[in-house]
């Protein structure tokens, strides 16, 4: 089974240089359209020499550049599943997995992760959801338990943070958004028409939009004012959510830092309400 150009990505991310990482991210941004470029084209987009581009998709089994644009061409509606993901099996003689391999792995997608996002953008991402009236959490499919989780971490340091819920009708909650408000979008392959919708519909509203990506988003990226993308390669299930979980948690811990002594008073007032509502033990009437 021949592999589509985004696992291709993945599964190579690690051993291309610099300059041709650079060429990796134009291909994901523009993936779509690729089709339409010319190796001078791609060449400019990614700042890089027609040679980069060249070895770059050679690096990554093509023979020429024309061969992955034919490969996209007749191939840029079809969604990228899960079982691309497991065509590796069928070309291993001997599957083997080990915990040391695994968190290997887990630890080159954290690292790759930080070299990917840029320091201001996490910063600004801190202060574009400290100032939010109110931040509105999506999260679908797969991503769906990562929406709860974010929700019920900075609902510990932030007032008014509320979560679409993709199991009922999502728009009784889009209805109430507000210009103003944000939306922090959490969006890994394979976004759906929804969750295209949901951003679509915030931009238009005027709500600043914050989304939490894999490499393979490429449309969602024109309603989001500031991406994040996170590395999400796994070996043999569809992909990892670690990178996603700790930049969740430092975005929560960069508002704890700045709120400071009001997060303090705000948890006391926490704790207060657990013993009165006896959420940890037994109250006495």
């Amino acid at each position: 089974m021949n592999q589509p150009l985004d696992i291709r990505i993945q599964k190579h991310y690690d051993c291309l240089t610099k300059s041709e990482r650079r060429v990796a991210s134009a291909v994901m941004l523009h993936q779509k359209d690729l089709v339409q470029f010319s190796l001078d084209d791609l060449a400019y987009i990614a700042g890089t020499s027609k040679a980069t581009v060249a070895r770059f998709f050679k690096n990554l089994g093509y023979h020429r550049y024309r061969d992955a644009r034919y490969e996209r061409g007749r191939a840029h509606n079809a969604a990228i599943t899960p079982l691309d993901q497991l065509s590796v099996l069928e070309d291993a003689d001997d599957v083997e997995l080990t915990l040391a391999t695994h968190m290997q792995l887990e630890i080159s997608n954290l690292t790759q992760t930080v070299q990917e996002i840029l320091p201001q953008d996490a910063e600004l991402a801190v202060e574009t959801l400290m100032m939010a009236p109110c931040i509105w959490v999506l999260g679908l499919r797969s991503q769906s338990g990562l929406a709860y989780f974010t929700h019920t971490t900075l609902a510990s340091v932030l007032d008014n943070v509320r979560r679409l819920d993709g199991c009922g009708d999502i728009a009784y909650d889009t209805v109430s958004m507000r210009e103003g408000d944000v939306l922090f979008a959490i969006g890994a392959r394979r976004r759906t028409k929804q969750f295209k919708a949901v951003l679509e519909h915030a931009k238009n509203a005027g709500l600043r939009v914050i989304l939490l990506s894999d490499l393979t988003a490429t449309e969602s990226l024109k309603y989001a004012d500031i991406v994040l993308r996170c590395h999400c390669k796994a070996q043999y299930y569809p992909d990892s959510h670690t990178a996603f979980v700790s930049v969740i948690n430092f975005l929560v811990a960069g508002i704890a830092l700045k709120k400071g002594q009001a997060l303090v008073t705000r948890h006391k007032r926490i704790e207060e309400l657990h013993e009165k509502f006896g959420y940890f033990r037994k109250t006495t009437s």
